[in-house]
């Protein structure tokens, strides 16, 4: 014998305790074309292989011809157009390697900021990106000294000093040459 059986849906509220999200705020410029870079961002940048060029292509707005190369352009402004200074003065092709990699070591970049737009008057000229980069100097790193091996490069990093006087040193060694033979 078969037994009809009546099914109804009935709608009932899942009732759950409030969830709460907090994060810590990023202090972000308030020019939307302006990004700041501190060493370690660049140091721990997934896929920027220790470079600050590598790092700058992964901003809004910028974009790079090939994965192979450094240079970078902004919002179609070609490679050219961009200016990139080292404290101030203008360093012109700063890449090794026919730009595979850039010429400023990681370990040695404390910070670097970019302008994809509306950079100062200072750097005018520039109609794509203005790219200012500082180094440690000598005044001493937090880091001491560290090592470290990539599929493109290796590097060994040391540093030491005072308040008064400091020194770094910074080695890399890039061996995608050997990488593009086995290619």
């Amino acid at each position: 014998a078969q037994v009809a059986r009546d099914w109804r849906l009935q709608r009932r509220d899942l009732q759950l305790p409030p969830v709460a999200v907090r994060a810590s705020r990023h202090t972000r410029s308030t020019n939307p074309g302006s990004h700041v870079l501190s060493g370690a961002d660049i140091q721990e940048q997934i896929g920027g292989l220790e470079d600050v060029m590598r790092n700058v292509q992964s901003l809004p707005g910028v974009g790079s011809a090939s994965d192979f190369h450094g240079e970078f352009f902004v919002r179609g402004a070609g490679t050219h157009a961009n200016a990139i200074y080292l404290y101030g003065i203008p360093i012109f092709f700063p890449y090794h390697i026919l730009g595979f990699i850039s010429l400023f070591t990681a370990g040695v970049v404390e910070s670097a900021e970019f302008y994809a737009g509306g950079a100062p008057a200072a750097y005018g000229g520039a109609t794509g990106g203005v790219l200012l980069v500082r180094s440690h100097g000598t005044s001493p790193s937090d880091h001491r000294g560290d090592a470290g091996l990539s599929y493109v490069s290796a590097h060994v990093r040391a540093a030491g000093g005072d308040e008064q006087q400091g020194w770094a040193l910074s080695l890399r060694r890039s061996y995608h040459d050997q990488v593009l033979r086995w290619v």
